[in-house]
């Protein structure tokens, strides 16, 4: 068994070929990234996001280089989730891998936090995944085989001195505890679990933030503080994302993997 290595091809074990793929937030920014990623490795991937239109448009991209479909779900309603699922269970049978990258954000002093605020946040980024993956880690354990990719933050790991958003650092710190929670739980039923906590990235909902009065100022204080000089482009991302999600990862599970520039490390 020890020398059963010598007649596999380490580069196979990078390949997706015949695999299911859903990735929430798909229509857009590190999930659309993620999406591509996954159907040039070979998968069959499903996007899931609210916008008809950024789905149809990123579908039609992916499905010059493979197989993509599209599905429109609100994630912070339990009924279009379990809806999700329906469809997958029909028309693919068995979900392989699972990215959960849809998430919000929001810049706000904790004082002014209102109860909509600190709900929506906590169902879009941490309760959504928790859903996701009850629902397809069902059918991965099933056929003894998984693996599921959240996408939390550095906020999940550290408090950023730059702004305000302890809804958001709630939210992203609980996905990485449950992606350890699901890596236990399931290991033996051939599920793995990890996470992604990235740092700043250029995605439209950052861009969107540093428009904000006081962004400009946090953009250049951003670029200081990482080591690399730079934010992180969406690209980083999916690559560690492919990582987890193909064979040669096999033997991984309950990680966090930083991709940050060095932030973290200061």
């Amino acid at each position: 068994m020890a020398e059963n290595w010598k007649h596999k091809s380490h580069l196979d074990q990078y390949r997706l070929d015949g695999k299911i793929a859903i990735v929430t937030g798909g229509g857009q920014g590190i999930g659309e990234s993620c999406a591509h990623a996954l159907v040039e490795a070979g998968a069959n991937v499903i996007i899931v996001g609210r916008n008809e239109d950024n789905l149809i448009a990123v579908s039609t991209e992916l499905n010059k280089k493979g197989q993509s479909s599209y599905f429109v779900a609100d994630l912070v309603n339990t009924a279009e989730i379990k809806a999700l699922q329906d469809y997958v269970a029909k028309k693919y049978k068995r979900a392989d891998i699972l990215i959960n990258t849809a998430g919000i954000g929001q810049w706000k002093s904790a004082l002014d936090i209102t109860t909509e605020d600190w709900d929506l946040m906590i169902k879009t980024n941490l309760s959504s995944a928790f859903q996701l993956s009850q629902q397809f880690g069902k059918m991965m354990i099933d056929n003894k085989y998984g693996k599921i990719v959240n996408i939390s933050s550095i906020s999940g790991l550290i408090v950023n001195s730059e702004h305000s958003h302890v809804h958001y650092l709630t939210s992203k710190a609980g996905l990485i505890h449950l992606t350890r929670g699901l890596a236990v739980e399931w290991i033996k039923s051939g599920v793995r679990v990890n996470c992604i906590t990235p740092g700043y990235t250029a995605t439209k909902m950052l861009t969107d933030l540093l428009l904000s009065p006081d962004g400009i100022e946090i953009g250049k204080r951003i670029n200081e503080l990482t080591p690399a000089g730079h934010m992180a482009e969406v690209t980083d991302i999916s690559q560690g994302v492919l990582f987890f999600s193909v064979p040669a990862s096999d033997y991984i599970t309950g990680q966090i993997l930083s991709i940050d520039g060095g932030y973290t490390l200061l």
